[in-house]
Parts: C-alpha cells; sequence; structure tokens
C-alpha cells in the first residue's frame, strides 16, 4: 500500500486506485458526527495510550542504530531472548554475507559424517576377519558398560533404593559408525517390582503401598522414564538425546560424554525400565555363540550391515537388531547347504547346558564355510529363496513352515491406501505370540528388499565388504548419518 499525491495533494492512491482526499475527509467527518462525544473520548485516549505503550516498549537495538539494520538483525537472531535450559549455546552472530550464504552458512551439522569402513586386509573373507575383530564385545567393552550401570544405579538409588541395574553390550560402541546414536549398542536396564516402582514415585512407603492395587505398566513406565532421566541428565554426565515412546517397549536414548571417565568417547545407551529385548538378545547370541562361533559371528555381521545400511531402526518402522539375530539364526537352522544350528527354544537358551548332538553333527559337517561365505548365502537366501508372505522365521522351530497360529500377522497399508503387503512374520523364541515386525512400516519394508537385493548383486559381483557397508544416506537429510 502505497501513499503518493499528486501535484495538488489532495489525491490517496490506494493499490492503484486514485481517491480525492477530501473526499476521505468528508467521510470521516460525517462518520464522527455520528458517535457520542463520550466515545470519541475514549477512541482519542485509546490511541494516544497505544502510541505511548509502543514508544516505551521499542527495543534497544532499534534505538541505537536507527540508521543501520544490525540492530534489526540482532533483534531478529534472537539475542534479546533468554535462552532455555536446553540450549545453552551462545545466540549466532550476524553475518555480513548476502542472505542465501548467510542462511546455509548459519547450518551446523549435528556430527560429522561417517564414510565407509576402510581395511588393511585383502580380499572378502579377510576383511570379515578384520571387522568382526573390531566389533566383537571386549573384556575391556563389558567392564566399561558395568562401570555405566554402577553410575546410573548411584544415580538414581535415592530416588529407588530396590532398583536393580543391568548393562549389556551386543557390539562395539566406539565412533565412527553410521547411526551409533539412532541405534546405541548399549543398553541399560532398570528392575524394579512394578508396585515398589508406582509406589516409589508416589513419594509413599512400599511396605504401606497395596499391593493389589492394579499397576497400567505402560504409562508406569513413561513416567518413571521421564523422572529417572532427568536425574541422570541433572548430573551432568548425560545428555538426552531422543525418546522412543510408541513401541511396546518405551526407551530413551542418552550420550554419556567422557566427563564421566569411563571411556575417551561418547557413549550412546538405551535406558528403558523392566524391558525384555535386551535380556532376551544377550541370550540368544550366547547361545548361538556356545553352539557355534561363526553363528554368532554372522550375526553380528548382519547386525553391523543392517545398522550402517539404515535398517534396524525400530522408531522408523524398520526390524530391530534383536530381530535381524534372528533372521540370520533361522538362516543357519533351515538352508540346506549352510545348516550350522539346530532348534532353539527360549526357555532352553537361559539354561546352562552342553550343545547338542545334531548341532556338533552339522558344525562338523559344515566346518569349510567361513563367516564371508555364510553372509553371501544370508543376503541371497532372503532376496530368492524367503517367502515373506508365507513363512515365518521361527528359530524355536527351526523349519521352514507358516507362521504358527497364535503368531499375529502384520498387514502393511501402503501410501495409495488400497495395496497392502504382508511384513515378515518374526517369532519372539521366548514369546511365540509376539511379532516382532509388529510395527514396520510400508517404507520400512521396501527398503529392506531393495537392501537385501544390493548386498545379493555386491556380493555376486564381488565387492569388496567396503563398498558393502557404505553408510546409507537419506535424500533429504544426507549429513545426519550418524543419527
Amino acid at each position: 500500500m502505497a501513499l503518493l499525491s499528486n501535484s495538488a495533494g489532495s489525491l490517496l492512491d490506494f493499490e492503484g486506485l486514485k481517491v480525492d482526499f477530501r473526499v476521505v475527509a468528508l467521510l470521516a467527518f460525517i462518520v464522527a458526527c455520528t458517535m457520542d462525544f463520550v466515545q470519541l473520548v475514549f477512541v482519542f485516549v485509546g490511541i494516544i495510550t497505544y502510541a505511548t505503550v509502543q514508544t516505551l516498549t521499542v527495543p534497544a537495538n532499534f534505538k541505537a542504530d536507527k540508521g543501520s539494520s544490525k540492530g534489526h538483525k540482532k533483534c531478529i537472531d534472537g539475542d534479546a531472548f533468554t535462552p532455555s535450559r536446553s540450549r545453552r549455546a551462545p545466540s549466532p552472530q550476524v553475518s555480513a554475507e548476502p542472505p542465501a550464504k548467510a542462511e546455509a552458512a548459519s547450518r551446523q551439522l549435528s556430527s560429522q559424517p561417517v564414510a565407509a569402513p576402510t581395511f588393511s586386509a585383502e580380499g572378502w573373507d579377510a576383511e570379515v576377519d578384520e571387522l568382526l575383530e573390531k566389533i566383537s564385545p571386549t573384556q575391556k567393552s563389558e567392564r566399561i558398560v558395568q562401570e555405566l550401570a554402577r553410575f546410573v544405579k548411584q544415580t538414581l538409588a535415592p530416588l529407588i533404593p530396590e532398583v536393580e541395574v543391568l548393562g549389556f553390550a551386543s557390539g562395539d560402541f566406539s565412533t565412527g559408525t553410521a547411526f551409533r546414536v539412532a541405534v546405541p549398542e548399549v543398553d541399560i536396564v532398570l528392575r524394579v517390582d512394578p508396585h515398589i516402582l508406582s509406589a516409589r514415585l508416589r513419594g509413599r512407603d512400599p511396605q504401606s503401598a497395596s499391593q493389589a492395587r492394579v499397576v497400567d505398566m505402560g504409562k508406569l513406565q513413561k513416567s518413571a522414564i521421564r523422572i529417572c532421566t532427568d536425574r541422570l541428565v541433572a548430573t551432568g554426565h548425560c545428555k538426552f538425546r531422543r525418546s522412543a515412546f510408541r513401541g511396546p517397549e518405551p526407551k530413551v536414548t542418552l550420550l554419556v560424554p567422557t566427563s564421566l571417565g569411563v571411556h575417551d568417547e561418547a557413549i550412546p545407551i538405551d535406558l528403558s525400565i523392566n524391558s525384555t529385548s535386551p535380556f532376551r538378545n544377550a541370550a540368544l547370541l550366547t547361545e548361538v555363540g556356545r553352539l557355534e562361533p561363526r553363528a554368532r559371528s554372522l550375526a553380528l555381521l548382519v547386525r553391523r550391515w543392517a545398522k550402517d545400511r539404515g535398517l534396524c531402526h525400530a522408531a522408523k518402522g524398520h526390524l530391530s537388531p534383536y530381530a535381524w539375530t534372528l533372521l540370520a539364526v533361522y538362516f543357519l537352522q533351515v538352508s540346506e547347504e549352510h545348516k550350522l544350528l539346530p532348534p532353539l527354544k527360549g526357555s532352553e537358551m537361559l539354561e546352562d547346558s552342553t550343545p547338542t548332538l545334531a548341532a556338533a553333527a552339522a558344525t562338523r559337517a559344515n566346518e569349510s564355510h567361513t563367516v564371508g561365505e555364510l553372509f553371501r548365502a544370508f543376503a541371497a537366501f532372503y532376496t530368492d529363496d524367503f517367502n515373506f508372505r508365507n513363512e515365518a522365521v521361527s528359530v524355536r522351530r527351526g523349519t521352514r513352515d507358516p507362521p504358527d497360529v497364535t503368531l499375529p500377522l502384520h498387514i502393511v497399508l501402503h501410501e495409495d491406501g488400497v495395496t497392502t503387503s504382508v511384513a515378515p512374520s518374526v517369532e519372539d523364541p521366548f514369546d511365540r505370540r509376539r511379532n516382532l515386525s509388529g510395527d514396520t512400516t510400508a517404507p520400512a519394508l521396501l527398503r529392506m528388499k531393495e537392501e537385501l537385493g544390493r548386498a545379493h548383486q555386491l556380493c555376486a559381483q564381488g565387492a569388496s565388504l567396503s563398498e558393502l557397508l557404505e553408510p546409507w544416506v537419506p535424500a533429504e537429510h544426507a549429513p545426519e548419518l550418524d543419527e
């Protein structure tokens, strides 16, 4: 809107429409005459009051330098506002660059992009062996995890004295891997009776609290995790990264910096309460490693591949690392040429039993297969042989059969609202009624099949392990590889 005057100074230009100023003044006079005197007084008083308030509240930056845009830029950038608790970094300096360049320069990457791993060894099998040596949990990593568990225990003991804290390391947790924060290798599980937990959070004595009280475990877990997270973050030795409360086992991801003194690099951890998946995953890896060391190595390699290619972030609708472990174990049970493992029942995996004769015989019959060859066969099996619709991954049965009647199917609805697909049925050997693909989304299912095909093709072409494990980069968030 522009206010322009002609040579006579009597015309008002309103978006190209010229109106005689005298006509406007006459209309305003007529309207004023129709109003009551008291109303006119209130109108003028309101105008004067509003103008006075606006004059007094003009930011100091504008008063300091009205002739330049420096003060205006500072106000827009938010220097005049007090940062919240979660934003402790100083406000960015105003750039003198052009707007487009200044905006690009103001974007700061959350982390350094992760490149594909490189190997000093030559040859596929040698590269696989070198990688497995790096990613397998060691006594040092186990000791660090136990120190983390003790730290969490000491921090939360004043709040919940009865809490038991357990730590699990499913792989190497050093830096340099893609999606390391999104999918941590360390799980910290708080174990406490739900009734005691409920009483403690309500500030009541557990001995006097009614044990018959019905506890909503889902709500209780989420509330307790929030409170425990606040306690841990308040120590200054934990940084909150993200929460995942939609699944059956709510959890938060924290980053433990080097200030704690347990490791020379920051360690991402998953914190949960009374979760069962970390226990079951640890029991499964221990059992298959005892029966056949190559089976455990294959599971670690498959998990690392799925992690680098962005296929095991359960919060995004992918299969969890635990589910990928079951896929690797199932392949080694049903493949005719690479059969190394017998059926595995959850209850038996929790017992310290000796390897079965069937497993020992199968191992002796396939001693020539290396872990690298097993991975090639794994990719080929799930690309060309496995029936995603009519076959269930059941390490409990160890046979190629349809899903058990007690296992619910997960039907995935595509974006068109019409097309449907059946997610791979992955039975939890500790709970035959739990389908670990129950949260799989249509895009995640499509990417899973594409990545299996890519792995199969690269293996058939004789590609290097570095090319196979090249970190997957989302098209719209290319630099965010470790998120």
